[in-house]
């Protein structure tokens, strides 16, 4: 019996989260060798550089756009741009599906579209703002990533998603829904998105990735710690966060519950420990600074960052180890 290279992965991140004890690992390394042969190596190179030649050339489009903008006739614009859109989308149609090629030609659609709708709204003028082009950009994502089934569509449906989010809960000037929303409610929305996007990939992860590989879920994870931690952080200086640095003490509480006894992620359970680490740090420079201890503030306080990380990488490694036996 042959593994490919994605089931090989596979069978690792098993292990890692404590799925495969080392009797099992063994017995499958018997049945065929987990290292990749020659082949296989040549193989994941191709893949490679397919995959970078086709996010290349989207962002050769981009920079085309940049450097000549001024100089084109917003027809020839146009044109060009649903020239270099309707190529990743005929390569997609004619590529295998779910196969290497395919996937990334989804992307490059994911990345001509952002591209078109940046074109249109600076060539007409829309009056749009910068919220509403993401917006409408991660809406507009969501086919190519449900068709395509890649971790780097739903990445790029992320990140855009995120930016929207966050650019449209920073329009001061807003006037509707949100207008009453303050600095933690807009935190807490944030995360409360990410923690969504979490559950459902969680759920069905394998049904909207063609090689489930946990990728969006510690996206997801990113940006629920990162909304909560840099508001508990904060709230060390602003009692207005209050609310925040009991919210990240729940939620982290429970995910390194979760991400340790019941989902074994240790990208995410260093995540964790990165932000417990940075939000108690701000509290300690915010004891010292009010206390005036000068000599604390600057030896204390990287005594402690140095001891926690060392703490942490140690543990990080134990359960490493661990999982693979």
């Amino acid at each position: 019996m042959r593994r490919s290279l994605g089931h090989k992965e596979q069978i690792y991140a098993w292990a890692e989260e404590g799925l495969l004890d080392k009797h099992q690992l063994d017995a499958l390394a018997a049945q065929d060798p987990l290292a990749p042969d020659g082949a296989q190596w040549q193989k994941g190179i191709e893949q490679v550089a397919t995959a970078a030649g086709l996010v290349l050339l989207g962002a050769g489009v981009l920079f085309f756009f940049a450097w000549n903008w001024a100089d084109m006739h917003r027809l020839a614009k146009l044109a060009l741009a649903l020239m270099g859109f309707s190529s990743f989308a005929v390569l997609s149609a004619w590529a295998t599906p779910a196969s290497v090629l395919y996937r990334s030609a989804m992307f490059g659609c994911c990345i001509a579209t952002g591209a078109l709708l940046a074109l249109i709204g600076q060539t007409y003028q829309t009056g749009s703002d910068i919220w509403q082009l993401f917006a409408v950009w991660a809406v507009l994502t969501l086919p190519w990533a449900l068709l395509a089934r890649s971790n780097a569509c739903w990445g790029l449906f992320w990140a855009v998603g995120n930016f929207a989010l966050c650019a449209f809960l920073a329009q001061s000037r807003w006037q509707g829904l949100y207008a009453g929303l303050q600095a933690y409610q807009a935190l807490l929305v944030v995360a409360a998105a990410n923690a969504a996007l979490l559950l459902v990939f969680d759920r069905f992860d394998t049904l909207l990735l063609a090689y489930p590989r946990r990728s969006i879920q510690r996206l997801a994870c990113l940006g629920v710690l990162s909304a909560l931690g840099c508001g508990a952080a904060a709230a060390w200086w602003e009692t207005d966060l209050a609310a925040l640095l009991l919210a990240f003490m729940v939620v982290s509480a429970a995910m390194l519950f979760y991400f340790h006894q019941r989902c074994r992620d240790l990208p995410v359970l260093a995540l964790i420990l990165f932000w417990m680490i940075v939000v108690a740090t701000s509290g300690l420079v915010n004891l010292s600074i009010d206390a005036d201890e000068t000599f604390f503030l600057l030896n204390g306080i990287g005594l402690f960052v140095l001891v926690s990380s060392g703490l942490a990488a140690l543990w990080l490694t134990r359960l490493s180890r661990e999982s693979i036996g």
